[in-house]
């Protein structure tokens, strides 16, 4: 299987997203941020989707991705959720949303 570019995991993030959008306005949005640990360089960043999770069974985990630059952690993070259950707003009967990552 050949790498995904930026541009592809970015499009496959927008899927994820308006599949799990409640409307226009309640939406999960992929977060990049900077650590200031400069003890690791290899992990100065680190992605996520705000209020998401990821399902295994009846248990809900937290994911992220980690990197040296925003694409390497955007990369790592694509790779742990990718075939997994999604869940957004787990605890808002309302908002809650599922899909899964292909």
């Amino acid at each position: 299987m050949t790498e995904l570019t930026l541009n592809d995991l970015i499009k496959k993030f927008n899927i994820i997203s308006n599949a799990l959008s409640v409307d226009e306005y309640t939406r999960p949005q992929l977060k990049i941020l900077m650590r200031m640990d400069w003890d690791n360089p290899e992990s100065a960043f680190y992605t996520d989707f705000g209020y998401v999770e990821v399902k295994r069974g009846g248990i809900l985990e937290s994911a992220y991705g980690n990197g040296a630059t925003p694409e390497e952690a955007i990369r790592d993070y694509y790779k742990k959720i990718v075939g997994k259950r999604l869940v957004f707003h787990a605890m808002d009967p309302e908002y809650r949303r599922e899909c899964v990552v292909d």
